[in-house]
């Protein structure tokens, strides 16, 4: 009953930001940016491309997945040659990663992996990361979303073991095991494993909002694997509130600007 509540909790939360998610980015940082934490992914873009696509991951971290996409492409405006800018554009198209996205976005986020691949990323890591989500995006129509899922993960798994210090990498590796764990394994392996990943990057990173993505693990577990998924369910309950707080002062901020 409780891991079914916890559950459910978990869904309510992530539904907020997706349906706040088709309000317009604003075009200038502003108080509310600063309630989506803080977020550097290191680029071979220039300066201005680069403060975009930061900002940009704060709100694909923060589920606010169409503003996200707008921001990557004003990137693109800064630095036309920004190719991770494209991966970015990809990502947010994917929407939740916990759901499959609109089958049009499908084939948007492959052209966009596709225009990466054709400029040609300065960097071996940013190659890798977009090598990695075209995992995701290869295949058919006949291409379930549980098959793009597991060939994710085995490409994130990668990139994590290949950028051991790269936090974002770590990320997305947590959350992808995550979204593949089995509902039937009663262990909750895949989630302790992501739980273990993001503990140390929540503490290092305390403000960066992809370290709350931890798993809603139910505490029917033994020993240190009972402790951990306690110390879990404290922060996921913590992430709970921040979005709620957060989804209230963005809706605040925009029914602000339309009554001006």
């Amino acid at each position: 009953m409780r891991a079914l509540a916890l559950r459910t909790v978990s869904l309510l939360v992530l539904a907020i930001p997706v349906s706040l998610s088709s309000m317009p980015a604003a075009r200038g940082e502003d108080g509310t940016d600063e309630q989506f934490g803080k977020v550097h992914f290191q680029t071979t873009c220039n300066e201005v491309a680069q403060r975009r696509f930061d900002r940009g991951m704060r709100y694909q971290h923060s589920f606010w997945y169409r503003p996200a996409k707008e921001i990557f492409e004003e990137t693109l405006q800064a630095d036309p040659e920004c190719a991770i800018a494209h991966w970015g554009i990809a990502l947010s198209l994917l929407y939740n990663p916990h759901f499959p996205a609109p089958k049009e976005n499908l084939a948007a986020g492959l052209a966009a992996l596709q225009k990466a691949k054709a400029l040609g990323a300065k960097s071996e890591r940013e190659r890798d990361y977009i090598d990695a989500l075209l995992a995701f995006y290869s295949g058919d129509e006949k291409t379930t979303f549980g098959q793009r899922a597991q060939a994710y993960l085995k490409a994130t798994e990668a990139v994590a073991a290949r950028y051991p210090d790269d936090d974002e990498a770590q990320i997305a590796y947590a959350i992808t095991l995550n979204v593949t764990a089995s509902p039937s394994d009663k262990t909750y392996a895949n989630q302790l494993k992501g739980a273990a990943i993001l503990e140390p990057i929540f503490k290092r990173q305390p403000r960066h909002p992809g370290g709350r993505a931890l798993p809603d693990s139910p505490v029917r577990l033994s020993g240190d694997s009972r402790a951990r998924a306690r110390r879990c369910q404290a922060l996921f309950r913590d992430r709970a509130r921040r979005a709620a707080r957060l989804a209230y002062a963005v809706a605040h901020l925009h029914a602000r600007r339309l009554l001006e």
